[in-house]
């Protein structure tokens, strides 16, 4: 069993063997006093039955539906929000010095106004009521926005974003050439999606970023 990390929740994949079922698992920062009501409520997974281990806690399922609609410019204090938390996978340092347009382009006012512009086509993804990615494509042919909450990467999130807003701007007289400059992290998901490097990794304005173009 994984125990608890410190750092920031981190969902991983836990495939059961009881009918194909596949849960997840959140490894998070228990204390002694929180794992003696969790023992006690007897918290289990539910594909197998089993005990959840103490740091463990069972989420939901991996095969949970993935609801996705356009996204309206009340919407984007929480994107922004969402977008936030995986930017760091965009920056040249830790620190984040050098790239303060990059960050200005995600505020929620920078957001808000993709949003509601009229060449974007701006789409959320949840399970549940839980906001887990968002996407754009600006002229329906450049990926302006790909991100899928930290708990839930290695999902297919991203996968069906894209399809999505591929389909819609496929609808579309001239359309076919797609582009994105993905981070260095994301480079090996575009590549299955079939996206091929048109340049080596840049590193400008204190971000790193690879282009990318799927034809």
């Amino acid at each position: 069993w994984l125990r608890g990390s410190t750092r920031l929740r981190q969902a991983f994949g836990w495939r059961g063997s009881a009918g194909g079922v596949r849960s997840v698992w959140h490894r998070v920062p228990w204390s002694a006093a929180a794992r003696g009501p969790a023992k006690r409520l007897g918290l289990t997974s539910r594909s197998t039955g089993l005990p959840a281990a103490a740091g463990e806690l069972y989420v939901s399922p991996m095969n949970e539906n993935l609801i996705i609609q356009s996204a309206h410019e009340t919407d984007s204090a929480h994107v922004a929000e969402l977008i936030h938390s995986v930017a760091h996978y965009f920056l040249s340092t830790p620190s984040g010095v050098g790239a303060e347009s990059f960050m200005a382009s995600i505020s929620q006012t920078a957001i808000a106004g993709y949003i509601t512009a009229k060449n974007f086509n701006y789409v959320l993804g949840f399970m549940g009521t839980k906001l887990v990615g968002v996407a754009a494509l600006r002229d329906n042919k450049h990926i302006y926005h790909l991100f899928v909450h930290p708990e839930f990467h290695r999902r297919g999130i991203a996968n069906k974003l894209w399809q999505h807003l591929k389909s819609e701007a496929l609808k579309h007289e001239g359309a076919g050439t797609f582009t994105v400059n993905s981070s260095i992290y994301a480079a090996p998901m575009y590549s299955r999606f079939g996206f091929v490097p048109t340049s080596e990794p840049q590193n400008k304005n204190g971000i790193q970023f690879v282009p990318m173009q799927l034809s």
